[in-house]
């Protein structure tokens, strides 16, 4: 049987106390589990606390996070939340159990929940990568720039050469209109990780809003494109061939004028069944017109493509 073991000093965070007894008192209120899963304290030093907890309820907890994991992918973020209170119920001592549960609560916009659950995560392990990141972001949202930035200063000085998480710092530093900084951390990303593409993505999209940005006429446009270029760049997912084709939505611009059209000359429908049946009979023959002669999109083809792959 294996043991979690862990040793605390009393002068360094998470359980920084005056004495070995308060230390205790704060392990002991932080490590909230069943009796089963209790942590032994032993006191190796006038400053420090060895913690080991025993690991057999580990295990269940481990396909209960899995479960977790499964559910938040499939943005089912209430069923990632129950499994993941049931792993933490468990083995509260694994920090990205915490962290995953403040990602989902985050999702659900439940801001102090997720602070609450992220500062959990990173008592646990103060130098948990996403932990940090994502903690960062919710302060951000919540308005607490300063703040944000100190847990991402901690990312740059614990994992200065992750190049994923060097890419993500310098999305979030764009959007705080932080460009040069955000340049910067893009291209220390590329020196990293050269076969990278996303870097060359960040930079060319905060590029593109800065500039629209700083033309007062077309804010609306900047953050039109801040929401929703990611979106728009979808069709880079399919085979380069088609990217002509289906980078625009002209086919369908085309069906809505036709369909104008056609209604226009009726004018006035006598009930809105009859206008059904129009629009339905335009429809069904644009499809087959469609599948025998245009289409280019074929399940065969699709599963060729890197968007399937």
């Amino acid at each position: 049987m294996q043991n979690f073991e862990r040793i605390f000093d009393m002068h360094q965070p998470p359980f920084k106390a005056d004495s070995l007894d308060a230390m205790e008192y704060s392990i002991l209120g932080f490590f909230k589990a069943e009796d089963s899963s209790r942590p032994q304290l032993e006191r190796i030093s006038d400053h420090e606390i060895k913690v080991s907890i025993d690991e057999r309820k580990a295990q269940k907890a481990q396909k209960q996070f899995d479960k977790a994991v499964e559910h938040s992918n499939a943005h089912k973020f209430n069923s990632a939340r129950f499994a993941l209170r049931e792993a933490i119920g468990l083995w509260p001592y694994n920090s990205e159990y915490h962290r995953l549960l403040a990602q989902v609560t985050m999702e659900g916009g439940d801001l102090e929940k997720a602070q609450d659950s992220c500062l959990d995560a990173l008592l646990l392990d103060d130098k948990n990568l996403w932990a940090l990141l994502l903690m960062g972001n919710i302060l951000s949202a919540k308005g607490n720039t300063e703040a944000a930035d100190g847990y991402f200063s901690k990312i740059l000085q614990y994992h200065p050469d992750n190049a994923l998480a060097l890419n993500n710092l310098g999305g979030i530093y764009c959007k705080q209109g932080k460009y040069a900084k955000g340049k910067e951390l893009f291209e220390k990303s590329l020196s990293i990780d050269p076969e990278n593409l996303n870097p060359y993505y960040g930079m060319a999209l905060r590029g593109a809003v800065q500039y629209w940005s700083e033309t007062k006429k077309h804010q609306s446009f900047a953050d039109w494109l801040e929401s929703n270029a990611e979106e728009s760049m979808t069709y880079f997912d399919f085979n380069e061939g088609w990217w002509r084709r289906i980078r625009t939505s002209n086919c369908v611009e085309r069906l809505n004028k036709e369909i104008k059209k056609r209604t226009k000359v009726v004018g006035v429908f006598p009930n809105p069944e009859s206008c059904e049946r129009l629009i339905g009979s335009l429809l069904m023959e644009q499809h087959e017109e469609w599948m025998e002669e245009k289409a280019y999109l074929t399940e065969k083809e699709m599963e060729k493509s890197a968007f399937c792959a």
